[in-house]
């Protein structure tokens, strides 16, 4: 037969060796596509990974922008949606502030048991707020039924990571006897803790502690320090009771001057209780430096129920009885002046008198 021809039955078989080739090596060219594509893959899928974590970082900063009102006005419904994209992309603190929307109400309708799941979302990946705000919700049965076994489980955890709120939590529990047994001295040390990182309610809290000797010993001297560094956080409650402690000469000499003084800065601070105790402080004052001045006093009492506050209004209520003649006369022709009253001005304390300030408090409202 012709070489490299086949005939029937026989199998072609080219025996020159000028034209003898290679065989194909297949299988390694195959692996070698299959791993580029591999990297490709994983090329591609780690730009999506970072294209997702920059939209959510936006979202999440944009979210916070419009909530805060950082160089925007105020805006929580147009927030709402940009921390939910956030939020979904396991962005902690859009869950954070998704719980605080709802629990306040802010750019939607209130709701607890909602704001309780984004906390708890959130403090499953390890937020130490969500952990603080979960357990003043089960503290205050909002969302869920009240339990401070849980409330203190919560504070705990945010207290053992440093959260403020959470250590002066415990100091409540403790104070109350919920969830707890009540341990005032125990939670005295809760109150220090969180006062001597600034925690104005806990000096507060101490004041009044070592005020009446509650989990140790009566203090004055460590009941105004601690009401002195309140107010120097521009606490107003404090400064009004700094004033009360002068005025009355709790603990210590009666002083006026410094009474007053504090009065003025609560005042200025929008504390309403200390426009009473002012009142009270020019009424029949006669001690040094701060001479009796009814008008003054008078003119206080209508600006402090003018305020609604309760102790003025209680006065009212009272016909003025702890206040002298004289600061009753001021006050019912402060309210002639005003054209509220229409009778006699004395110091009788009558229907009309009480006609008069009826009307003067509906002008206010």
């Amino acid at each position: 037969p012709t070489p490299g021809i086949a005939t029937p039955g026989t199998i072609a078989i080219d025996t020159s060796t000028s034209s003898a080739t290679t065989p194909r090596r297949t299988e390694p060219v195959r692996a070698e596509t299959d791993e580029a594509r591999r990297a490709q893959d994983r090329s591609d899928l780690q730009r999506q990974t970072e294209e997702a974590s920059r939209r959510a970082a936006d979202a999440l900063r944009e979210g916070v922008r419009h909530a805060t009102g950082n160089g925007v006005p105020v805006d929580h419904a147009r927030a709402l949606p940009l921390l939910e994209t956030a939020a979904a992309a396991g962005r902690v603190e859009a869950m954070n502030w998704l719980g605080r929307l709802y629990a306040g109400g802010l750019g939607v309708t209130q709701d607890f048991a909602v704001a309780r799941d984004w906390f708890l979302r959130a403090a499953k990946a390890g937020d130490t707020p969500s952990m603080a705000q979960l357990g003043q919700m089960y503290q205050r049965g909002q969302g869920v039924a009240q339990d401070y076994l849980t409330a203190r489980e919560w504070f705990q955890r945010a207290a053992d990571n440093g959260n403020i709120e959470s250590i002066y939590g415990l100091g409540l529990l403790h104070y109350r006897g919920q969830g707890v047994a009540q341990d005032i001295a125990k939670a005295r040390e809760f109150f220090e803790r969180a006062a001597q990182a600034g925690h104005v309610q806990s000096m507060l809290n101490l004041a009044i502690a070592h005020k009446n000797g509650q989990g140790g010993p009566v203090d004055i001297n460590k009941t105004i320090q601690w009401y002195e560094t309140a107010a120097a956080a521009d606490n107003p409650s404090a400064m009004n009771s700094l004033g009360v402690i002068y005025h009355n000469g709790e603990g210590i000499a009666k002083d006026p001057v410094k009474a007053r003084s504090w009065y003025e800065k609560a005042i200025a601070g929008g504390n309403t209780l200390a426009v009473v105790n002012l009142a009270q402080l020019f009424n029949l004052n006669r001690g040094a430096g701060i001479p009796a001045d009814p008008k003054r006093s008078a003119t206080l009492l209508l600006t402090a129920l003018k305020a609604n506050n309760d102790v003025a209004t209680q006065e009212f209520a009272g016909n003025l009885a702890k206040f002298s003649r004289q600061t009753r006369t001021e006050v019912k022709r402060e309210l002639q002046r005003l054209g509220h009253y229409k009778g006699v001005v004395n110091d009788v304390w009558d229907a009309p008198s009480k006609v008069a300030v009826e009307a003067y408090r509906a002008t206010a409202k």
